[in-house]
């Protein structure tokens, strides 16, 4: 649908500048949505470089690198394991399993990455929590 001119030659001069100033907004959207994403991926590779760093990755439109190998850990773990597992009691056995040094931050970290993990399972309906707050496979 073309946008028709005005008869008044001051109407069509406004309608003029106001196709150019949308135009150029769009190319500026675009360039900014450019932008956001090269921030977000040099983020990433910081965290890459340094997990301890908390970057807002969120606030440029990219979610937050997903770990594939934590679920199949998380998953093992609670096969071997004969009673349900505290998130807690996971993630230490991550920490030792990966040879991770055990701060506060990494364990805030991996106990993230844990507690996520386990509520992903739990929506596929893998896994179970039971009244104690321990984690177990269902049957």
């Amino acid at each position: 649908m073309t946008e028709q001119l005005p008869s008044d030659p001051i109407a069509a001069g406004i309608s003029k500048k106001r196709r150019e100033l949308l135009t150029l907004r769009a190319e500026l959207e675009s360039q900014i949505k450019a932008i956001d994403k090269s921030i977000a991926l040099l983020g990433q590779a910081i965290m890459v470089f340094d997990p301890s760093t908390r970057l807002h990755l969120k606030a440029h439109g990219l979610k937050p690198k997903r770990f594939p190998h934590t679920k199949r850990f998380v998953l093992t773990i609670l096969r071997e394991a004969g009673e349900p597992l505290a998130p807690m009691a996971i993630a230490s056995a991550w920490m030792r399993n990966q040879q991770v040094e055990n701060t506060p931050e990494n364990r805030r970290t991996i106990l993230g990455r844990v507690a996520s993990c386990l509520q992903g399972c739990r929506k596929r309906g893998l896994v179970e929590r039971d009244a104690e707050g321990g984690w177990r496979l269902t049957a």
